[in-house]
C-alpha cells in the first residue's frame, strides 16, 4: 500500500512539472496513473480537468484560416487548370481535400469551409474529365452529391457526363433528367443526351 501511494506521489509531482512547461500530454498520462493507483485523488482530478481543457484548446481548429488557405489553394487551382496543366491543378486542388479529408465533421460546421471543399471536388472532378479520367471525375462528383451538397448542379453535370462516358447507361439517364429539373442553361443539350441515352438503353 505504501509502495502505490509512493509511486502515486511521484507520478503526481512529475505530472505538476509536466504541466508546469506546457507538456499537457504527458502530465495527462501521469495524472491517469495517479487515479488508477488512487481513485479518489482530488489533486489529481483538477490537473486533468485543466489539461484536457488545454489540450482541446491546442487541437481547436481555425476555420477562419481554414477558408483563407482553402481559398489560396482553389485560386491558384483554378489558375493552373487555365493553363490548361490538369495534372498539376488536381494535384493543387488536392491539397485542399486532403486538409479537410483530416477533420471532415469540423470543416462541415462551417458554411464557408463547406462551400470551398465542395468547389475543389467539383473542379477536381472537371480536371479529372479533361485527362479523361471518368471514374475519378465521377467519384468526386458523387462525394459532392452524397456528402457536401445533394443539390449541387455542378456536381450532378459531372457525374452525369461522367456516367455517360462510362456507359453507365441507367444512371446517366437518372443524372441527366435530375438536371433538366434544375432549368438549366442548356436546357436542349440535356434533353438531347436523354434521349440518345434512352435509344441505348433500348438496345441494352
Amino acid at each position: 500500500m505504501q509502495d502505490s501511494s509512493v509511486l502515486a506521489k511521484a507520478y503526481l509531482l512529475r505530472g505538476y512539472a509536466y504541466e508546469s512547461i506546457d507538456k499537457f500530454k504527458e502530465a495527462k498520462e501521469d495524472m491517469t496513473r495517479v487515479r488508477e493507483l488512487q481513485p479518489s485523488n482530488q489533486e489529481a482530478t483538477k490537473v486533468l480537468t485543466r489539461v484536457n481543457k488545454a489540450i482541446a484548446d491546442m487541437n481547436k481548429v481555425d476555420l477562419g484560416d481554414v477558408d483563407a488557405k482553402l481559398a489560396k489553394i482553389k485560386d491558384a487551382g483554378n489558375s493552373i487548370y487555365t493553363a490548361k496543366k490538369y495534372k498539376e491543378a488536381i494535384d493543387k486542388f488536392s491539397e485542399g481535400i486532403n486538409m479537410y479529408l483530416a477533420d471532415p465533421q469540423t470543416f462541415k460546421t462551417d458554411k464557408d469551409v463547406k462551400l470551398k471543399v465542395t468547389q475543389l471536388y467539383t473542379n477536381r472532378s472537371l480536371a479529372h474529365h479533361q485527362l479523361s479520367d471518368q471514374a475519378s471525375a465521377r467519384a468526386d462528383a458523387d462525394y459532392v452529391l452524397n456528402n457536401l451538397d445533394p443539390a449541387n448542379v455542378k456536381a450532378l453535370t459531372r457525374r452525369a457526363i461522367a456516367n455517360k462516358a462510362l456507359g453507365n447507361v441507367e444512371e446517366a439517364i437518372r443524372d441527366f433528367q435530375a438536371l433538366l429539373k434544375t432549368k438549366p442553361a442548356n436546357e436542349a443539350e440535356v434533353r438531347k443526351d436523354i434521349d440518345e441515352l434512352l435509344g441505348k438503353l433500348v438496345q441494352l
